[in-house]
């Protein structure tokens, strides 16, 4: 279901109204029985992966493993994309290093020819 088509849906019911996500299963693959699961929808991930939105149902020690899982998954590529900044930082100090070496020698090299 699209986004939009669920917003659709929605904006038609009261604000304070409940959302549940039923699960339809058949009982067995022999038989025509079906059964009917319903949960309290307990949170939502927007964007959670390629655009896609997230409907998240389950135990409250579940949800909870489940959202530091994906916010260690966040902590990572954030440390990832820091440490990339450091490296770059590390290496632009690394170049003023080089050029503050480089006009010491300059200095040196140009007192060793004021003597001579």
């Amino acid at each position: 279901m699209r986004a939009d088509e669920l917003i659709q849906i929605l904006k038609d019911l009261p604000p304070d109204a409940n959302v549940v996500i039923a699960v339809v299963d058949p009982v067995d693959n022999e038989s025509e029985e079906i059964s009917l699961r319903r949960f309290d929808l307990d949170l939502m991930l927007p964007e959670a992966e390629d655009g896609e939105a997230w409907l998240v149902v389950g135990e409250e020690a579940d949800l909870d493993a489940f959202l530091e899982a994906v916010d260690s998954g966040e902590d990572d590529e954030e440390d990832d994309e820091e440490e990339d900044e450091d490296d770059e930082d590390d290496e632009d100090d690394e170049d003023d290093d080089d050029e503050e070496d480089d006009e010491e020698e300059d200095e040196e090299d140009e007192e060793d020819d004021d003597k001579d």
